[in-house]
């Protein structure tokens, strides 16, 4: 029972990881915004775990690679639930890439669940 005056909170619920697959197009895309932007790391994490997102970085021993995982915890958005994982070489370059994807697909919810992931090394 919630005491009075409490806020109820949605229970989260882990829904499955969603591995994200860029085309040339959207590569060139997320390079030229990092290019222009040139954004600091640290503001895009604070940008993301402000929004409800809890950010992971981790090396990937099987592809020898680095993986930046995305989870929403923010139960207003269709993602809540979702984790979303892309690989890359670079760690810094990484965080970028996951402050694109929220700026571009996540905030307005345009990205399209059920990908695969091909090619980590752009």
């Amino acid at each position: 029972m919630a005491a009075k005056g409490s806020t109820q909170v949605k229970k989260f619920k882990f829904l499955g990881f969603e591995n994200i697959e860029f085309t040339e197009e959207e590569r060139s895309r997320v390079v030229d915004w990092i290019d222009k932007n040139d954004c600091d790391v640290a503001d895009c994490i604070t940008v993301l775990v402000e929004a409800k997102w809890k950010v992971g970085v981790g090396y990937d021993d099987y592809s020898q690679v680095n993986a930046v995982s995305m989870t929403c915890k923010d139960p207003s958005s269709r993602y809540f639930g979702y984790c979303f994982i892309f690989k890359h070489t670079d760690v810094a370059r990484g965080l970028k890439i996951a402050r694109f994807m929220f700026d571009f697909y996540f905030r307005e919810e345009l990205y399209a669940l059920e990908k695969k992931n091909k090619a980590y090394d752009w």
